[in-house]
């Protein structure tokens, strides 16, 4: 990682955490935390909010879904004040309705991904980290593909 940042991937199947660490991590981004669960995310997001430089967020998750994660980010940033330097939240999904998409806007969702992540999702997360400083021309291996074309 160039410069400092956390990203708090939240996602309960671990077969697509696997998938997404190796993405980040071929893309030259280390400092990564791993969730399973919503309200484990909540609590870690809590511990050291200004770390965070991208969330990527399931949107079926087993305890509450990805859109209440988000909302409680928002409420943590908006406690602390932070909210002039949101963290980007990304929602993830294979099955979400319009409706869903829609009322993501209202829990401060950044930016929606259906899965399976694709090349192109790839090419918008760094892009998001480029933005943001903390990667400047990732090295990947053009042999591999990290997600679904």
């Amino acid at each position: 990682m160039n410069k400092a940042g956390k990203i708090l991937i939240v996602e309960d199947n671990k077969i697509a955490m696997l998938n997404i660490t190796h993405f980040l991590k071929a893309s030259g981004l280390e400092g990564i935390t791993a969730c399973e669960s919503g309200l484990s995310a909540v609590e870690a997001f809590k511990r050291e909010p200004e770390a965070f430089s991208l969330v990527l967020l399931d949107m079926g998750l087993p305890d509450i879904n990805g859109l209440e994660v988000a909302a409680r980010i928002r409420d943590i940033e908006k406690q602390l004040r932070i909210e002039d330097m949101l963290v980007p939240i990304i929602l993830t999904s294979s099955h979400v309705t319009q409706e869903q998409k829609q009322e993501s806007v209202k829990h401060g969702i950044t930016s929606f991904f259906n899965k399976p992540l694709t090349e192109k999702t790839r090419g918008a997360i760094l892009k998001i980290m480029e933005i943001k400083n903390l990667v400047t021309k990732p090295k990947l291996d053009s042999s591999v593909s990290y997600f679904e074309a």
